[in-house]
């Protein structure tokens, strides 16, 4: 920015001696008449120029440099997305994007009413009109000025950030672009959701602090528990202690127990603790692999439906295929007695 400055002075001080080698007096000239408001003008309009955008590039500059450094923070981190994940930005990083709009469109009209002013146009006026503008915005669009409003009261208590995973109403997703007015979020499919700020009744933010991952599935009631546990309890050990998923593991995979009970056998159910970024989704994925092939090893098998049909003592065979024929059909049928 100071080079590109420095190329504005030496430019104009080289017109300067240019005009003076040619034996022409610029001032002289400027100050004859109507030349003289026309160089006034002129020079207040460059110096109205000049002056925003060396405010813009300082802004600027300053903003990018702090989005890299938060950006370095986290690559530090290791929080690169994953898969079903991401890595969500600090507050920052969310607020900076956002500031810096502001910032230009603040500059611009003030630019701008200032370039009015060195033409001699009268501004007070404007200024008027654009109070009364504004006020009947307000008066007619609340639906436009509830937005705006509750998106402020959103980013003042820090209630999401770009690449959080949050629920608003009927809408999920990732956090994808912070607007003035409205929110976009990126399902996990691939949609783009806009929501407007003074829709959103109650917001849910999945990736704050901690999350907890919750693994459940069926046994047939005579599993020895016991077992299962110890199996469970071994592959907790073994994925706390990888380097690559233990890191981010606050508490690592413990077994539950029976949480419920139905025809298809038990509930059973495990759990673990872990930051909320893309290693929860890894390390449950890693679980039920090796969940599988523990539970295949000891012989453990998993719960299915199955249809029981009652055969009298010495029904015929016919009776017994007939019974079974009518049977439901959301399982596999055995005969029994």
């Amino acid at each position: 920015m100071l080079r590109r400055a420095v190329h504005v002075v030496v430019t104009v001080g080289g017109l300067l001696i240019l005009a003076d080698l040619w034996d022409l007096d610029v001032f002289t000239l400027a100050e004859r008449g109507f030349g003289g408001r026309i160089a006034s003008g002129l020079m207040g309009i460059a110096i109205s120029l000049l002056l925003a955008w060396m405010l813009w590039e300082l802004a600027r500059t300053a903003i990018e440099r702090r989005m890299q450094a938060e950006a370095g923070k986290a690559a530090a981190g290791g929080a690169e997305p994953g898969e079903e994940g991401g890595a969500p930005a600090t507050r920052l990083r969310t607020l900076l994007p956002l500031i810096r709009g502001i910032l230009l469109s603040a500059i611009v009209v003030v630019t701008a009413l200032s370039v009015l002013s060195a033409l001699g146009v009268n501004i007070v006026p404007l200024l008027a009109g654009a109070s009364v503008f504004g006020l009947a915005i307000g008066f007619g669009s609340q639906t436009l000025v509830r937005d705006v409003v509750s998106g402020a009261f959103f980013l003042m208590d820090d209630a999401f950030r770009l690449g959080e995973y949050i629920e608003a109403g009927d809408c999920k997703g990732t956090v994808e672009r912070i607007g003035i007015r409205s929110l976009h979020v990126r399902h996990h499919r691939g949609a783009l959701n806009i929501v407007p700020y003074g829709e959103i009744k109650r917001l849910r933010n999945t990736s704050r602090d901690w999350m907890i991952m919750a693994l459940e599935f069926r046994l047939p009631y005579e599993t020895d528990l016991l077992k299962v546990k110890k199996i469970i309890k071994r592959i907790g050990e073994d994925i706390a202690a990888d380097p690559e998923l233990g890191p981010d593991l606050l508490q690592p995979l413990k077994f539950q127990g029976v949480i419920a009970t139905d025809d298809a056998g038990l509930v059973v159910r495990a759990k673990f603790m872990a930051k909320p970024t893309s290693t929860p989704f890894l390390v449950r994925r890693e679980a039920y692999n090796r969940i599988l092939k523990a539970f295949t090893a000891e012989g453990i098998r998993f719960g299915s439906r199955q249809v029981t049909v009652m055969v009298p003592p010495g029904a015929p065979p016919a009776a017994i295929i007939a019974g079974a024929a009518t049977a439901p059909s959301d399982g596999p049928a055995s005969p029994g007695a």
